[in-house]
C-alpha cells in the first residue's frame, strides 16, 4: 500500500511553532481530515537547531514502523537495533514476529466526535 508522509509547521501552541506530522494511505479517498493520521506534534525549538536531531528522530521511528507493517510481524527489536528482551520491553518480546494483523480483519482508523 503506498503511503505518504506531510509534515506543517504553520501550527503555533504557547507563540510557539509546531510540526505537525501525520502520515496516510495514498490510495484512500476522503477529506484530509479523514485519510490521515497524526504521527507528532514537533515544537520548533526541538527541531534540528543548533544540534538538535529531534525530527531525524522521529522519521527514523516512523520508518522503524513503516518496516514492520510492510513485514506484516510485529518487530522483534527496536528503532535503534536493540532486540526485546525478558528486561527490555518483555510485552514486545512476547509480540516479536507475530502477525500485526489477524486473519478476521483489522480496524484502519477510528474517528472521534
Amino acid at each position: 500500500m503506498p503511503l505518504g508522509i506531510h509534515g506543517d509547521a504553520g501550527q503555533m501552541h504557547g507563540g510557539e511553532k509546531v510540526m505537525v506530522l501525520s502520515w496516510g494511505g495514498l490510495c484512500r479517498k476522503g477529506s484530509t481530515l479523514d485519510t490521515r493520521l497524526l504521527f507528532a506534534c514537533i515544537k520548533d525549538s526541538l527541531m534540528v537547531h543548533e544540534g538538535r536531531k529531534t525530527l531525524f528522530a522521529a522519521f527514523k521511528v516512523l520508518a522503524w514502523s513503516f518496516g514492520s507493517l510492510a513485514a506484516g510481524v510485529h518487530p522483534a527489536e527496536d528503532h535503534e537495533g536493540v532486540p526485546f528482551s525478558a528486561g527490555y520491553f518483555p510485552e514486545r518480546l512476547a509480540l516479536a514476529n507475530t502477525p500485526l494483523v489477524q486473519p478476521e480483519g483489522a480496524t484502519t482508523k477510528l474517528v472521534g466526535a
